[in-house]
């Protein structure tokens, strides 16, 4: 029930009873009077002069009291109108503030994604920068490969010089080498005359300090690599992996030597990690 129904049903009640209380006010007090009635014929012909001089205040106030039970419907009225108006206005703002709220939420949601989007690009972004790094790294490692593929092949010659005896020939004159000439001679690409060891094998200690210099070198190479998780690949005595080695030529199998382990290994293979840089070239036992 609305404060509006509730007005106008505590204004009809009280209507109600000012009409009770008027009615009491005109009927007669008392038995004697209903009894005078018949026989006093001048007093009842004067009596609607009296019950309306006794109702005229009565009047007057029931006049009022309509002028008032109108003004308050006027009131009532107006009340509920700016009520209706008021309910309207919240209504309203409420709607605005709803809206708002879900524009707010709805803003909150794509500042979300957008920062999630921007994270995963950031992501995308490092491991493209790590992996054009790491790309950039075995490049330049596997660039280094040949060299210490040439350093490998220098201590295999100096120290297959080292294991030829020279041939004495008395009168034979002491030679002169070049650094160009030595390095030559080191990675076998010019025969080595044929000389006398003179002044107790002094040529001999000039070749094993070279590929002492040279075995230094290789060292650090591999030490450099080595902190890159580069690793040489295993071969001799191995068995034969077509992931990790290239048969380049095969040879018979003798007594304790099963087919397929690898003999011989013509060039070093190496590794990062599981990724194999360069397989190592073999010889097979078949």
């Amino acid at each position: 029930m609305t404060m509006v129904t509730r007005i106008l049903f505590g204004l009809g009640g009280f209507i109600a009873g000012w009409f009770m209380r008027a009615r009491r006010a005109l009927a007669p007090s008392n038995a004697e009077e209903m009894i005078e009635e018949p026989v006093e014929a001048e007093e009842t012909i004067e009596e609607p002069t009296i019950e309306a001089e006794r109702a005229a205040p009565f009047a007057a106030e029931l006049h009022e009291l309509h002028e008032t039970a109108a003004a308050l419907r006027e009131g009532v009225a107006a009340l509920d109108k700016q009520l209706g108006r008021v309910g309207r206005e919240q209504f309203k703002a409420n709607t605005l503030e709803e809206a708002q709220q879900r524009q707010a939420q709805a803003a909150l949601e794509q500042l979300r994604d957008l920062s999630a989007r921007r994270e995963a690009d950031l992501a995308v972004l490092r491991d493209q920068l790590r992996a054009d790094h790491s790309a950039e790294r075995l490049t330049v490692i596997q660039q280094l490969l040949p060299a210490l593929d040439g350093l490998d092949e220098a201590l295999v010659a100096g120290q297959r010089l080292l294991a030829v005896k020279p041939a004495l020939e008395p009168a034979a004159p002491s030679a002169q080498f070049t650094l160009r000439q030595r390095i030559e001679f080191v990675l076998g690409r010019r025969e080595l005359p044929q000389l006398v060891v003179q002044q107790n094998g002094a040529w001999r200690e000039s070749v094993t300090a070279w590929l002492q210099g040279i075995e230094l070198v290789r060292a650090r190479l591999l030490q450099a690599l080595s902190a890159e998780n580069v690793q040489p690949i295993n071969a001799l005595g191995e068995m034969f992996d077509p992931h990790r080695h290239i048969a380049v030529e095969t040879a018979p199998a003798t007594d304790g030597i099963a087919p397929g382990t690898i003999v011989e290994e013509y060039r070093q293979g190496y590794q990062v990690g599981d990724r194999i840089l360069r397989a190592s070239e073999v010889v097979v036992a078949k």
